[in-house]
């Protein structure tokens, strides 16, 4: 488990993990928590992103003794499997800085494959 309180607003952030190996193949699950968060302006206020968790998997083979591809592992992820929406700040980020879009604010992206 890694467990962190963002230096810059005292957030916390949470990742645990869960893994399994057999043979060649491997797993892991992973659940990924970030708290909630104030973002303040002089110009528009004080916003709130409510806290977000989001659950990634994934899935790995290791192809062993194949010459050039040996030790060669193949990995399959899905980050946010449930495709959940971080929290929503009331104010586009093109109109200030000092507010996050979505995914600045939760730290997790929507759904996203990787292989």
């Amino acid at each position: 488990m890694i467990f962190n309180i963002a230096p810059e607003d005292g957030r916390i952030q949470a990742r645990g993990a869960l893994t399994w190996n057999q043979g060649p193949w491997n797993a892991a699950g992973f659940v990924n928590f970030s708290g909630p968060k104030s973002i303040a302006s002089t110009d528009v206020g004080i916003y709130h992103a409510n806290s977000f968790t989001s659950v990634d998997v994934l899935l790995g083979y290791t192809i062993k003794d194949a010459g050039l591809l040996s030790n060669t592992v193949i990995t399959v992820q899905v980050n946010n499997v449930f495709d959940r929406a971080p929290p929503l700040s009331s104010w586009p980020a093109a109109m200030s800085p000092l507010v996050e879009t979505r995914a600045q604010a939760a730290t997790v992206p929507r759904r996203f494959f990787e292989w």
